[in-house]
């Protein structure tokens, strides 16, 4: 069918907004879902709770075993937290490290028990509302604004305005 024709135009207006709340809230729930920081944990991680997901800084690079992988030279570890042993030392079920030399490598929550004298520092990951929502008005945005461009295009043709064929002259 040719827009333009039999009222396609409002059918189109039609389709683009009772498509568009959803497209819009995918788009703003996907912008949502990346929007996290990592802020220090005060109290260190005295003050963590099981599963709180967490990055540690070392102080000095050590050997993770991630799996059949052994990452040699970590230097930042993330995962969920476990405990914290009488010891000082962190266990986490890791998924991800950061070498010295910068690779990152995923884990699939493998145990990992850190040493209290190489943790340099604790941080907990948080929801980052500003940040949120800096990112996702300018998505919202334009999603809505190519939704009320497509409808006030003109795509369609017929200059008659979608009354139905050209009237012989």
């Amino acid at each position: 069918m040719r827009l333009g024709q039999g009222g396609g135009r409002m059918k189109l207006a039609r389709r683009i907004f009772a498509t568009t709340p959803r497209i819009v809230a995918a788009v703003a729930l996907v912008a949502a879902a990346g929007c996290y920081k990592y802020v220090p944990s005060e109290g260190g991680a005295a003050s963590l709770v099981r599963g709180a997901q967490v990055r540690v800084s070392l102080s000095r690079p050590m050997a993770v075993d991630l799996g059949e992988i052994t990452v040699n030279d970590a230097v930042v570890i993330s995962g969920d937290f476990i405990a914290l042993q009488d010891d000082g030392s962190i266990l986490l079920s890791a998924f991800e490290t950061r070498s010295a030399a910068g690779a990152e490598r995923g884990g699939i929550g493998e145990t990992v028990t850190i040493p209290a004298d190489a943790i340099a520092g604790v941080e907990r990951r948080v929801f980052n509302g500003v940040g949120t929502v800096l990112v996702a008005i300018p998505i919202v945005g334009g999603a809505v604004a190519i939704g009320v461009a497509a409808v006030g295009d003109g795509a369609g043709g017929g200059g008659n305005g979608g009354n139905g064929p050209p009237t012989p002259e």
